[in-house]
């Protein structure tokens, strides 16, 4: 998932290009843009959940049934994983010594872990042209890699939904891969099209005693919804479209690129089966015990449950913390002339991006001597800066509304499997807080007698 981190890096940066360009101080859309930030962390965790649960659901036995019975069905649906994944993403950004060794140790949230990758010693600060886009938003995401657990048994049907999903794709949406190329790429070619097939290679785990058996393929079909966040960038895209601001700005409407999905399975050796066992969880990983459910994601997500996990955290997004850069921002936005692809750039650009090696667009300056392109793009630029307002703040996607997504996709989970959740009381936690408080304060004697509340 690191390819879709670094997408939503982007997101975020066109969110603080739109505010850069529409607001004459910036700095009063700071909670809009912190606000945007949970809406983009809720989002890839809802996709995530969808992506993990849709993909267990899609597989089948070889006799085509269902891979869970009616003790682990809450597996095949989005609600089991979204909390899970949720405050994988956030306790990745509220941690600042991460490595390797401690992240391969630290046990997981159910059957979720993402992967943390550790942050780079910076010995100076950036220069303005060298800084990255983490340095423009002034927040870090370290999620590096999603994991997700289930019965080995499940594997060869799970690894074979992506490899089929992948075939139907490409043959109803042609890659670039897919079509006549160059002699000069046929390497790039070659490679990409080998990487949309399942590999499968056999390797000692960690220098154990336990072989891993991994299948990996890459696909073109993982993209995160961002439709909503674009259309609330009116003013970035029409500086694109006529060639005021820079090829980079558009990055937000570039895509996440392909995606690497990893099955990978404990293989038996020469012990017996209970020692084998013994060594799997000994490895310098945090196993967990897939026959456990853990009940608590059993209940039916509810926006106060997501509210609490980030209470729980200490964070509101999987950035952590948030202050853009705005010298940095602005140097990286404003072409410096008129384009030689002014008039395509809407198609090149947004609509209809080229993804063949070598179709690049790169920034260029009309030569002076074209007067009537320089006057016109002199116009549209004050033209552009002139609506940069004082009125109100910016707001983007709002969080209720990716809560309401995420609940409409646990309803749609909950009719299609039939299955029953646990309806989650909101203000249990409350009151339980409460009550917890007033017995504090009025010692021991005070303490109610406890209630069972089972089959209520």
């Amino acid at each position: 998932m690191l390819k879709s981190v670094e997408y939503l890096d982007r997101v975020l940066a066109g969110c603080c290009w739109e505010v850069l360009i529409s607001r004459k101080d910036p700095d009063d859309s700071i909670g809009a843009l912190r606000q945007a930030a949970k809406s983009l962390t809720l989002t890839l965790a809802s996709y995530l959940a969808d992506f993990v649960a849709g993909t267990l659901r899609a597989s089948r036995t070889p006799q085509g049934g269902p891979l869970t019975d009616e003790e682990n069905i809450h597996l095949l649906g989005a609600n089991f994983w979204v909390q899970p994944i949720y405050q994988e993403l956030l306790h990745a950004a509220s941690r600042h010594n991460v490595s390797g060794d401690g992240e391969r140790k630290r046990p997981c949230s159910g059957l979720v872990k993402i992967v943390a990758k550790p942050r780079r010693a910076k010995t100076r600060v950036p220069a303005v042209d060298t800084a990255c886009v983490a340095d423009w938003i002034g927040g870090h995401c370290p999620a590096d890699s999603l994991m997700i657990w289930f019965s080995a048994h499940c594997a060869p049907q799970v690894i074979r939904e992506p490899e089929c999903r992948e075939q139907d794709f490409r043959q109803q949406f042609p890659q670039w891969f897919d079509e006549h190329f160059p002699a000069k790429y046929e390497k790039n070619y070659r490679e990409a099209r080998d990487s949309r097939t399942l590999h499968f290679h056999n390797r000692q785990y960690l220098k154990s005693s336990v072989n891993l058996l991994s299948a990996s393929i890459r696909v073109d079909w993982f993209s995160l919804p961002m439709e909503k966040f674009l259309d609330r960038m009116p003013l970035l895209r029409q500086g694109l479209v006529k060639g005021v601001f820079l090829t980079k700005a558009s990055s937000p409407w570039a895509g996440n690129k392909s995606q690497s999905v990893q099955v990978s399975l404990c293989l038996p050796n020469q012990r017996d089966l209970d020692t084998w066992y013994e060594a799997v969880f000994a490895l310098p990983l945090a196993w967990p015990d897939i026959t456990d459910i853990d009940p608590h994601y059993l209940k039916k997500t509810s926006a106060h449950q997501l509210l609490s996990i980030r209470m729980q955290m200490g964070v509101s997004h999987m950035w952590g913390g948030l202050s853009p850069q705005w010298h940095l921002l602005k140097y990286h936005l404003w072409n410096a002339g008129p384009s030689y692809h002014t008039g395509r750039l809407e198609e090149l650009l947004i609509l209809n991006r080229p993804c063949r090696p070598g179709e690049d667009v790169h920034d260029s300056v009309l030569p002076t001597s074209y007067r009537q392109a320089w006057k016109t793009w002199e116009h549209t630029r004050k033209e552009i800066e002139a609506k940069a307002t004082t009125a109100g703040v910016i707001w983007f996607v709002e969080e209720h509304e990716v809560v309401q997504r995420i609940l409409e996709i646990i309803s749609r989970d909950e009719i299609a499997m039939n299955v029953t959740y646990q309806e989650a009381r909101e203000h249990d936690n409350l009151k339980e807080g409460r009550a917890t408080k007033r017995r504090r304060r009025d010692g021991p004697s005070s303490q109610a007698p406890m209630v069972s509340t089972k089959g209520t």
